[in-house]
C-alpha cells in the first residue's frame, strides 16, 4: 500500500456576507482587466504552503481551531509586492490578535512562531510590472479606503474571525482551477 502523499494546503480566515459580496467583486473586476489573472475568494492567509497529508493538515486545523479564540483583522491600507501572490493587497493592521492567531497557526504546523507574519488580503494574483503594481495599489487605495466615498467603511473596515478553513492550494496552479476547500472549523479556545 502506498504512503498518502503530501500536496500543497493553506490555512485562511474569510469574510462572509456583504463584505465577501464586495471584496469577491472587486476581486473579480481586477482579474477581469488584468492578462492572466484568474479570480479568487476573499481571504486572509493565516498560513500557506503546508506541505504534508490532508488528514494531518485537518487534524491539526481542527485542533488550532479548538485553541484560538474568535477575533477581528482590521484594514489598514492597500499595498503592493513583488511576487504573483503578493501582487496587490490589503494589509491588516499587525494587532495582537491577529499575530497571535499567526504565531499559533505556525507552531501548530512546527514552523518558527516567531517568523515573519503579514497579514493582508489579495486584490490581484498576477505577473505584472512593479509599476503596473504600484499604480493600482494607489487606485485601491483611493476606491476602497480614502476616497471621498470609499467602498469600505466603517463595520467593513474589518472581518470578525470566527473560523478556519483549509484549503488545497497548489502554488504551482496560476490558473487556480485545482484549488478547493476541504474543511471549515469554528473557533472555540
Amino acid at each position: 500500500m502506498a504512503a498518502a502523499q503530501a500536496s500543497s494546503y493553506s490555512l485562511w480566515v474569510m469574510p462572509r456576507g456583504p463584505l465577501a459580496d464586495k471584496l469577491h467583486a472587486e476581486i473579480k473586476g481586477l482579474a477581469g482587466r488584468t492578462p492572466g489573472a484568474h479570480a479568487f475568494l476573499p481571504h486572509v492567509t493565516l498560513l500557506g504552503g503546508i506541505h504534508t497529508t490532508q488528514a494531518d493538515v485537518l487534524q491539526r486545523a481542527q485542533q488550532l481551531a479548538a485553541r484560538l479564540k474568535p477575533y477581528r483583522i482590521t484594514f489598514d491600507k492597500v499595498s503592493y509586492g513583488a511576487i504573483f501572490h503578493q501582487c496587490v493587497y490589503v494589509l491588516c493592521a499587525t494587532d495582537g490578535d491577529i499575530m497571535q492567531a499567526g504565531a499559533a497557526t505556525r507552531e501548530a504546523y512546527g514552523q518558527d512562531p516567531s517568523s515573519r507574519y503579514m497579514p493582508h488580503l489579495s486584490l490581484l494574483y498576477a505577473d505584472i510590472s512593479q509599476e503596473e503594481r504600484q499604480r493600482m495599489a494607489a487606485a485601491e487605495q483611493q476606491r476602497l479606503l480614502s476616497g471621498e466615498q470609499p467602498l469600505l467603511a466603517g463595520e467593513e473596515l474589518g472581518v470578525d474571525v470566527t473560523s478556519l478553513t483549509v484549503w488545497e492550494t497548489e502554488e504551482s496552479d496560476r490558473s487556480l482551477a485545482s484549488w478547493r476547500q476541504l474543511a471549515e472549523y469554528e473557533l472555540t479556545g
